[in-house]
């Protein structure tokens, strides 16, 4: 249970990494392959010797990890969207005026 526990952090601290600057999206989106073996590695280092269990555990490691690789990516999108509208809204009051 404790090895759950300690898997199921694994956003908070991905998405800490991105906040300060450690990783990024393209980083997080190339590692895919990477993430897939670690966990089923952990799947099973951190449960018993049951196949059921290890991926039970090692399937919802990886789906979060997902999670962490949609969540800046889209937070970017949302950025570059907002920037590009404002250049836009401000190219147009400089040709009203």
């Amino acid at each position: 249970m404790l090895g759950m526990g300690v898997g199921f952090e694994l956003p908070v601290v991905v998405l800490t990494l991105v906040k300060i600057g450690v990783l990024n999206y393209r980083l997080l989106a190339s590692g895919r392959r990477y993430v897939i073996v670690i966990s089923a590695v952990l799947g099973a280092i951190l449960t018993t010797p049951e196949v059921i269990t290890q991926i039970l555990m090692a399937f919802p490691l990886y789906m979060l990890y997902e999670i962490c690789v949609w969540l800046p990516g889209t937070g970017r999108d949302k950025i570059r969207s907002a920037r590009q509208a404002e250049a836009a809204g401000t190219r147009c009051k400089g040709r009203d005026a």
